[in-house]
């Protein structure tokens, strides 16, 4: 019977006649089997019929025989070639055909064989030959380094393989009997969520999230991706919508985490901290720092977490007083001046942090110039600063090196990409070369001069600190994107400021070929206009000073003052109120309406802003050694004898990761899912009693 229907129903799907299907196919008479339901499964994927593809799974479509790595395979190569997704897998697979084709070349295949094959690349990849290692270096390009590869263990390749060698690798399995396409997906749902966000459908992501598990996860990887998608994309009518798809999977992480935070405290926190094998080993911290998901952090339960791992087992009422007069003081630590917690019988994953390891949350910036600030002997004061340093830079390759399975240009660049870091580095290399300078004689002074601008980096980098603060945490902020602001303006000031440079320079002076008195006239001085000084007696003939001066070009060109030119003299007073009209009005207005709207951009979500840096801050500040410098160095032989001779794992790496396996991982799976189901269930009664449903209703009747 069912068999004989099956035309009917490819119709409905063609014509999309969601209700049709029901009333007719679907109504309890007709008993659907699996083989049945497989085509039009396919057909209702690949033309975005969401309607159909719930049906099915409702009515005995067994998503974990449908979706194998060979089907998964033909959904990517049935993309719109106008998508985005298409053009960028494309792009892939044209690389690894190229690595194929050298490799055909270095091997000595047949001529023949070799111009066939570059006929193929020269003419386009073909979709066909799409695999799931282009979606999965794809993947990995909008992910970054949150994620482990997708898809290596089907492809039976190993995650810290680097990309060329897998390039290689892939090339071999593709070109043998490839049974890796045999076999079932491991999680259907997680790769057709993805495959749905890909292509920027909305309705369809919204309900494979649904079904898949990891929900606060899934969604903020669904997010990070948009968004990365958005970043690329050129038409703006697609970037809005990736924008709009994106903001959506954040709420819903909002909203999912902040049901599970009402239900269970501990388990939501586990929830934050726990690896994802489905999104690999992703946390949904690292996923949402990636993800730039400033609302998913500003919640109370993610902020109970941070404060419970930066303040460890010391209670949370310790007084400031006490912390200052131990931090003068540290043997204090050891009497009842500072409380600490009770150990619970059952730890949480994130309260086993203990403040007074040495290397547990410190700092190495406050007290950079403070110990030497108090040396009078200048010899004395140079050799510690060398020693501080030398300990510094140890500690920023500590810092780089912590990357855990990325290689070592991965680090590198991970740690380039932070601000903070730059300036580091900035800093020291400013030390460096005013150390090298001076060691000559004839560049002292220049060390000097360049000694005196690294003091002033090092002391910019203490505003760092201020960023955990509450108040001053967003005005830091504010301050970054000003910076940007005023980049702009200096573009349009620039502009201005040679245009009627050059030309007060060439009314006035006729012949001066100085190259540097050129400089001020056309830049320094049209500058200092601005902030009114203004050489009047320059400029105005009746004001006029009686001045060495000469008209010789000879004498000008051996060192004499040229004489100014009165001719234009009335049309250099007039530039000059034209340009102060335009300086000081237009563009500063211009300048300070920028400010203003930063300004109250960042404040209107200041709290916001604050949790965000605020966790950034915690995680930097969680992996660094408790000690500043020149005692840094005790730190760093304690973890070399701890980690690496000792081979003592680290207890603060459960507190921002933890790896939950058997029964452990299925409750806490069971336990999301039913906070999910809670949400969605509360969701759809409240749109079910909304107005608009009910005038719905009442038009359907």
């Amino acid at each position: 019977m069912a068999s004989e229907c099956t035309e009917e129903l490819k119709l409905a799907v063609a014509w999309n006649r969601i209700d049709t299907a029901k009333a007719e196919l679907f109504n309890g008479d007709i008993q659907w089997k699996y083989e049945d339901l497989e085509d039009s499964m396919t057909d209702a994927l690949i033309n975005n019929k969401p309607q159909f593809v719930r049906l099915f799974c409702e009515n005995g479509l067994n998503i974990l025989n449908y979706l194998t790595n060979n089907r998964l395979e033909s959904l990517y190569r049935s993309l719109s070639d106008s998508l985005l997704a298409y053009i960028l897998l494309q792009r892939h697979l044209s690389e690894r055909k190229t690595l194929a084709g050298s490799q055909l070349s270095v091997d000595g295949a047949a001529p023949g064989a070799m111009e066939t094959f570059h006929m193929e690349v020269n003419t386009s990849a073909s979709a066909m030959d799409l695999s799931l290692f282009e979606v999965s270096r794809l993947l990995q390009d909008l992910l970054g380094d949150v994620c482990e590869p997708f898809y290596y263990g089907a492809l039976g390749l190993d995650p810290r393989m680097g990309t060329r060698r897998a390039l290689k690798q892939v090339n071999k399995i593709l070109q043998g009997e490839c049974t890796y396409r045999n076999q079932q997906c491991l999680s259907p749902w997680a790769a057709l969520f993805i495959w749905a966000v890909l292509q920027n459908r909305s309705e369809m992501a919204i309900y494979f999230w649904e079904m898949a598990g990891e929900s606060v996860l899934s969604a903020l990887g669904a997010c990070k991706i948009l968004r990365e998608l958005s970043k690329l994309e050129n038409e703006t009518e697609s970037k809005l919508a990736m924008k709009k798809l994106a903001q959506r999977f954040e709420n819903l992480a909002n909203d999912v985490f902040g049901e599970c935070y009402q239900s269970s405290e501990s388990r939501s926190f586990t929830l934050l901290i726990r690896k994802s094998p489905v999104w690999g080993g992703a946390t949904c911290l690292e996923m949402a720092t990636a993800a730039d998901a400033r609302l998913f952090f500003s919640h109370d339960g993610v902020q109970s977490l941070l404060s419970e791992i930066w303040w460890g087992d010391m209670e949370r009422s310790t007084e400031v007083w006490k912390l200052i007069l131990s931090f003068f003081m540290p043997p204090l630590i050891y009497t009842n001046l500072i409380s600490f917690r009770e150990p619970e019988e059952e730890m949480k994953p994130s309260a086993d942090h203990h403040i007074r390891d040495n290397d547990s949350v410190g700092g190495n910036d406050a007290t950079d110039f403070s110990i030497a600030d108090i040396i009078q002997n200048e010899e004395e004061m140079e050799e510690l600063k060398t020693q501080r340093e030398n300990l510094k830079v140890c500690e920023e390759i500590r810092q780089t090196s912590l990357g855990g399975s990325l290689f070592l240009l991965q680090r590198m660049k991970k740690y380039i990409q932070d601000h903070w870091n730059k300036c580091d580095l900035t800093a020291i290399l400013l030390f460096l070369l005013a150390l090298i300078c001076r060691m000559f004689p004839w560049s002292f002074n220049v060390g000097r001069a360049v000694m005196a601008i690294d003091y002033m980096v090092f002391t910019l980098r203490l505003i760092h600190i201020f960023a955990i603060h509450k108040q001053l945490g967003p005005k830091i902020i504010i301050l970054g994107k000003m910076v940007k602001d005023v980049f702009f303006f200096l573009f349009f000031l620039g502009v201005w400021l040679m245009a009627y440079g050059v030309a007060h320079q060439a009314l006035l002076f006729s012949y001066d070929p100085r190259s540097k008195w050129i400089f001020r006239r056309v830049f320094y001085r049209p500058y200092m206009h601005i902030f009114g000084q203004i050489p009047v007696h320059e400029m105005d003939t009746d004001k006029l000073e009686e001045l060495s001066c000469t008209y010789n070009h000879s004498e000008i060109e051996a060192g004499a003052e040229p004489c100014m030119s009165t001719y234009a003299n009335w049309l250099v007073v007039i530039l000059l109120v034209i340009y102060l009209l335009f300086t000081n009005i237009v563009l500063v207005n211009l300048l300070i309406a920028m400010f203003s709207y930063t300004f109250s951009k960042v404040q209107g979500h200041s709290d916001i802003y604050w949790k965000f840096q605020r966790y950034n801050l915690i995680v930097e500040y969680h992996y660094r050694p408790c000690l500043a410098p020149p005692f840094i160095i005790f730190s760093h032989l304690h973890i070399l004898i701890k980690r690496h001779i000792r081979q003592i794992p680290s207890a603060k790496s459960q507190h921002f990761a933890m790896e939950l396996q058997g029964r452990k991982a299925s409750r806490l799976n069971t336990w999301e899912a039913v906070q999910k189901e809670n949400l969605l269930s509360a969701q759809n009664k409240q749109q079910r009693e909304s107005d608009t449903s009910r005038l719905q209703r009442t038009s359907v009747k």
